[in-house]
């Protein structure tokens, strides 16, 4: 008969830290809604998104396209979405703070000195260098907003 080693069951101790929840590094975050508002006992962790370019820091409840507090939202890209403090909460209305920029993956805001969306956000360092593949009517936006 063989002394074989019995077989140890994987628990989440056994599982680097590196691979388990870890927490999202920089902005990102998982397409999924942070805390659980129906449980008093859980906090819900703070999110921050702050834009790269004007430094706008605020707090965000999910990163994706659909939040699911908001049945009827459906963005056309992947955002940092916050609930929106000014409306009645049984209207669940959202607040887009920003997204990534879908060339260089920077974290910008929406406002209009930062970032364009033009079927992607591109934020304006992006926007500007390539001006030249966009439509002559966004090329003028590009220069209004972002020239220099």
């Amino acid at each position: 008969m063989e002394d074989n080693e019995p077989q140890k069951d994987t628990k989440d101790d056994d599982i680097p830290k590196s691979t388990k929840n870890s927490s999202p590094t920089k902005n990102q975050q998982s397409t999924e809604e942070v805390g659980d508002n129906n449980n008093p006992e859980v906090p819900e962790p703070i999110l921050n998104f702050k834009c790269e370019l004007c430094n706008l820091n605020e707090t965000y409840h999910y990163f994706g396209k659909s939040p699911p507090w908001s049945t009827k939202t459906a963005l056309l890209e992947e955002a940092y979405i916050s609930k929106d403090p000014f409306s009645m909460p049984q209207k669940k209305q959202i607040l887009i703070l920003g997204s990534k920029c879908s060339m260089c993956y920077i974290d910008v805001c929406v406002g209009t000195k930062c970032s364009l969306f033009f079927s992607k956000r591109f934020c304006k360092h992006c926007a500007f260098k390539n001006m030249t593949y966009f439509p002559s009517q966004i090329q003028m936006k590009i220069n209004k907003h972002f020239g220099k």
